[in-house]
């Protein structure tokens, strides 16, 4: 019996995982869930590609690497919608865990490449070199299961946090984010009265809460308690 094949391109099969609930009730309270033509055109110029018209690009938050690795994993030559074969001394890409992306941005290029990028925000707190240097595994054994179709898909990783400079941050979670190895852009925030309010825990272990203040990349400043 000869094996059936997926023939859907790689946006249509993205968009079949996207099943995150977020995503479609913000698409749904703003009316659609499109990146501006000002981000794609940012996002691009940090990554050194053309930037494609906003109205091709596929966008999808909170996006599963799982979810991507199903996606991607029926490029493999004939394979029939499902990741490919691996060795068994090496990790899997497939993990039981909702290990995610906060924002996926995909298109197709003029010369036939899918154009994948992979993006990390933080706000007010900041990035853990563990957790994505664990991502970047995942990312890497994706691509082996991509296998010869990789010359038909760009899968970048792209990291988003304040900083005090569009091109060299100075402030230390800018520099953590370059020793990450990985792109950075600025992320525009916009500061209610000055800061952002988050709760954290008083101790280890206990149920008693404290609000603190957090003026993007400062230090963090008691308040009292409510």
């Amino acid at each position: 019996m000869e094996e059936s094949r997926d023939t859907s391109s790689v946006i249509e099969r993205l968009q079949r995982f996207n099943v995150k609930e977020r995503y479609w009730l913000i698409r749904q309270a703003l009316g659609n869930f499109q990146p501006c033509q000002e981000f794609v055109d940012a996002v691009s110029s940090v990554i050194a590609v053309e930037p494609p018209p906003r109205e091709r690009v596929f966008a999808a938050m909170d996006y599963h690497l799982n979810w991507l690795c199903a996606a991607l994993g029926t490029c493999a030559p004939g394979n029939a919608g499902t990741c490919a074969p691996r060795d068994r001394a090496r990790p899997s890409p497939i993990r039981n865990n909702q290990e995610d992306v906060d924002l996926l941005l995909a298109w197709e290029c003029p010369d036939g490449v899918t154009r994948l990028v992979l993006i990390e925000a933080k706000c007010t707190s900041r990035f853990d070199q563990s957790q994505f240097f664990s991502k970047a595994a995942r990312i890497a054994a994706i691509r082996e299961v991509v296998g010869d179709a990789a010359g038909r898909i760009d899968l970048r990783m792209l990291l988003m946090s304040p900083g005090t400079g569009n091109s060299s941050p100075s402030d230390g979670r800018s520099k953590k984010n370059n020793e990450l190895g990985f792109p950075w852009m600025p992320l525009s925030i916009e500061k209610p009265n000055g800061g952002f309010w988050v709760v954290l825990p008083r101790h280890v272990n206990s149920g008693r809460w404290l609000k603190v203040r957090s003026d993007g990349e400062p230090s963090i400043r008691s308040m009292a308690r409510s």
